[in-house]
């Protein structure tokens, strides 16, 4: 078993309230837990993004983070207007931080601590508040 953080997806609709038609949105995400949960990743990103476009939002890019909650992790040379962000609250904040843009969107809450056997099954240990 390994312990990880356990987040779920925001409804699409929720994100969107958040948005408005000029922002110049940057779709983000964390590469580790979220990707193994299946609420981020680059394919979710990627979905998340095109859905966007697609819905005439202005998506100006992506960007994949191995470990989101890492500072050193962050490298991009980017400022940023809007990020939606598939992440943990600490990726979210390490971002926020880091790259300062004027709106931040968490796409995920963030419900808590848990474990995942190794038939992909996940027991949340500790919930936040």
């Amino acid at each position: 078993m390994s312990n990880m953080v356990i987040t779920q997806a925001k409804e699409y609709d929720e994100i969107k309230k958040q948005l408005e038609k000029n922002d110049k949105i940057w779709v983000m995400s964390c590469n580790s837990c979220v990707r193994v949960i299946g609420t981020g990743g680059e394919d979710k990103m990627i979905q998340l993004a095109d859905r966007l476009k697609k819905d005439g939002f202005q998506v100006v890019g992506t960007s994949l983070y191995g470990t989101a909650c890492i500072k050193e992790i962050v490298k991009e040379k980017i400022d940023p207007d809007t990020i939606v962000m598939l992440a943990c609250d600490a990726g979210v904040y390490n971002i926020d931080h880091i790259l300062k843009p004027n709106k931040m969107v968490k796409a995920l809450s963030t419900l808590g601590i848990g474990v995942r056997d190794l038939k992909g099954n996940y027991t949340l240990v500790k919930k936040f508040k």
